[in-house]
C-alpha cells in the first residue's frame, strides 16, 4: 500500500516551526521500515518514531495527515 504522509518540523526546545510542510510517499511493500504497517495509524506512528527517536536532530516532526495514495 502507498501512503502520502504530510508532516512539519518544530524546534525541540522552543516549539517554533522550523520548516515548510512536506509530503512524502511511503510504500509499505518496498520499505523495510514500514513493512509492518497495516493502516494510516501504523504509518503515522512509525514515521514519527523514526524521526523523533533518532536524537540526532534539534527538531521534532509532527505528522499532520496520512492518506492512501490513489492510483
Amino acid at each position: 500500500m502507498i501512503y502520502l504522509v504530510t508532516a512539519e518540523s518544530f524546534d525541540r526546545k522552543t516549539g517554533v516551526k522550523t520548516g515548510d510542510q512536506r509530503t512524502e510517499r511511503i510504500d509499505t511493500e518496498k520499505g523495510c521500515l514500514f513493512d509492518h504497517c497495516r493502516n494510516e495509524r501504523d504509518v503515522k506512528a512509525t514515521y514519527e518514531e523514526y524521526w523523533n527517536d533518532m536524537g540526532m536532530t534539534k527538531d521534532v516532526v509532527k505528522v499532520l495527515k496520512v492518506e492512501k495514495a490513489s492510483g
